[in-house]
């Protein structure tokens, strides 16, 4: 789990492996597989009505997916922009306009 908390708060998988003791590949798919399973989550909650807590879920999906904070999470849906230029945009201060 810590794992996971260390790309979400987008440590470079790197500095995660070399933590973890663990080889990319294996944190790579880590967080692949817990997208998936964010998705799946999401999926079943909205087929029960459960619209909160699918959007929640949405939210961390997307952050895991992304490997990136929330704020960040909207600058990668923009095409070519990926979490290091993302990253690097709100750190300049520039911000997506909505």
């Amino acid at each position: 789990m810590r794992t996971l908390q260390s790309v979400v708060k987008e440590a470079a998988i790197t500095e995660v492996c070399e933590a973890f003791k663990v080889a990319r590949g294996m944190v790579q798919a880590l967080q692949e597989n817990a997208g998936r399973f964010a998705s799946m989550v999401t999926m079943f909650c909205e087929r029960l009505g459960w619209h909160d807590f699918e959007g929640l879920v949405c939210k961390f999906q997307n952050r895991v997916s992304f490997g990136v904070r929330a704020e960040i999470v909207e600058l990668t849906t923009i095409p070519y922009i990926k979490s290091i230029l993302g990253t690097a945009l709100c750190q300049n201060c520039i911000q997506l306009l909505i």
